[in-house]
């Protein structure tokens, strides 16, 4: 499910709540619909994260000294992103 989909869904269910409708079955599978693309977002968050680590390391280790300021670059952003996650989980 695209995150148009998703959005238009969730714009439905307000106004099925606005008109009393109740759809409760359907909100259910969409709801879990919506877990399992978190879920996988984050999978591929994580991914994203260990490959950009790597890079980091890789370039970190070579000797040029422009792939060191671009290895900086790399941890600063994750230092950057770690912090947000761990900022929102509080």
């Amino acid at each position: 499910m695209t995150n148009e989909e998703l959005v238009k869904r969730l714009r439905g269910w307000a106004k099925d709540i606005q008109e009393g409708s109740t759809a409760i079955y359907a909100m259910d599978l969409d709801l879990k619909n919506a877990a399992s693309s978190i879920e996988a977002l984050t999978h591929k968050l994580a991914q994203a994260t260990w490959l950009l680590t790597e890079a980091a390391v890789q370039l970190e280790e070579g000797k040029i000294k422009t792939r060191r300021n671009r290895a900086a670059i790399i941890w600063n952003l994750l230092d950057e992103m770690k912090d947000e996650i761990e900022g929102e989980k509080e």
